[in-house]
């Protein structure tokens, strides 16, 4: 009787991966989109702004500040300041990659 079971489950598990059941999900989670986040300190104090060239004030980047960038421009780079919780531009040259990297 249990091989019987067993032959029946192994039937119904091979015919639901051939289906793509149970793995439809895993395949979706995989090919995902992400948007990549680098981690840098602020070695330098400076002003947070709105737009990458120019723009309104939105809040300070202090020395030992954390960004998390989420846009690498030139000459600023885009991201959220940890410290304060603002996002906002900050020049490149105040920052120092920490080498921390992640997908978010």
């Amino acid at each position: 009787m249990n091989k019987i079971i067993g032959a029946a489950a192994t039937t119904l598990l091979a015919a639901g991966l051939a289906l793509g059941t149970g793995t439809a999900t895993a395949s979706a989670e995989v090919g995902a989109a992400c948007t990549q986040v680098w981690q840098y300190q602020v070695t330098a104090y400076g002003d947070m702004t709105d737009a990458e060239s120019g723009g309104s004030f939105v809040g300070w980047a202090v020395q030992g500040d954390v960004l998390n960038v989420r846009i690498k421009g030139n000459p600023r780079y885009y991201g959220a300041n940890v410290n304060n919780g603002k996002w906002g531009w900050v020049m490149a040259g105040k920052l120092q990659y920490t080498g921390n990297t992640w997908c978010a």
